[in-house]
């Protein structure tokens, strides 16, 4: 194992410089605000992961303030790609992931992939300047593994709000609203899933009344997989939707790819996200599964 020493310094805005990364320019704009009137010396500004990959050939910035939901490229995918670069620089740099949900398996989740620390939505002055504080005084020591590269997880007391295992300083680990929301979304999900199988019954005796009522029952289980950001099964979720539109119009639908869909959103509701790598081989074994069919058609 391999342990890099990252030292802290005082935090002085205008010696740094930051890139902000949110498909979103309300975001966007709202963190480039903030920033500046704190005094960092430059910000940079990317619409996604693969767009902030590109940002990255000329520029390496202190600090990088990232979204994990968005198109192209998520939070997640962005930063395990900086978290192996071959550039020694680059993977250290402290990354912030911006988040709109706090339950435990998320968190989890982000801290395996390499991320430093969090702030919640709404975003305020304050927890900005309290995180940029965070990563700039009191960095965490950067570990080299084989199965793991990015900041330290293990547990470090920093004030007497501690507590958990896992508890980090005013992070959003271990609060008991985020693991009842997760349990309710969980449950949500389930009883849809239970209703999907029953419209798939109904397909196979042929009622296609069922396909308008699947759509929407998809619909549902997609928008709270992505009120919990659970992009595997928001994934699931959009293929299964666009498998129907595409095949049902020209009256090619097979039923077991829907109900193949439906078995692995269950199997993906009921796997912690932590098990980012599982889930990830789920998904793309349906993908393939997704493709056969429609060149077979």
């Amino acid at each position: 194992m391999a342990l890099i020493e990252r030292k802290g310094r005082a935090l002085k805005p205008a010696q740094l410089s930051v890139l902000v990364i949110d498909d979103q320019p309300f975001y966007c704009n709202l963190l480039n605000e903030i920033l500046r009137a704190m005094g960092v010396s430059r910000v940079e500004i990317a619409e996604n992961g693969r767009a902030a990959c590109e940002v990255l050939q000329s520029f390496i910035p202190n600090i990088i303030i990232c979204d994990w939901v968005m198109p192209e490229m998520d939070g997640l995918e962005f930063t395990k790609k900086i978290r192996h670069s071959s550039n020694n620089v680059l993977r250290q740099v402290p990354i912030i992931m911006i988040t709109s949900n706090n339950l435990r398996s998320q968190i989890i989740e982000a801290r395996n992939a390499g991320v430093d620390t969090f702030v919640l939505k709404p975003i305020s002055n304050k927890s900005v300047w309290d995180r940029l504080k965070e990563v700039v005084e009191t960095p965490r020591d950067f570990i080299v593994v084989d199965n793991y590269i990015g900041p330290c997880r293990r547990a470090r007391k920093q004030s007497q709000d501690f507590y958990g295992p896992y508890r980090r300083h005013d992070d959003p680990m271990e609060l008991s609203v985020g693991i009842a929301a997760e349990a309710r979304a969980k449950n949500q999900m389930n009883d849809i899933a239970k209703k999907l199988r029953q419209l798939v019954v109904m397909l196979k005796a042929g009622k296609k009344e069922a396909i308008s009522e699947l759509s929407n029952a998809t619909h549902e289980v997609m928008s709270i997989a992505k009120d919990v950001d659970d992009h595997q099964l928001a994934k699931i979720c959009w293929s299964l939707n666009t498998y129907v539109d595409k095949c049902s119009a020209a009256n090619i639908l097979r039923i077991d790819v829907v109900a193949a869909h439906i078995q692995s959103m269950e199997v993906l509701i009921n796997t912690p996200l932590a098990q980012v790598q599982m889930r990830d081989i789920l998904v793309k074994e349906l993908h393939g599964v997704v493709m056969k069919s429609l060149r077979a058609a």
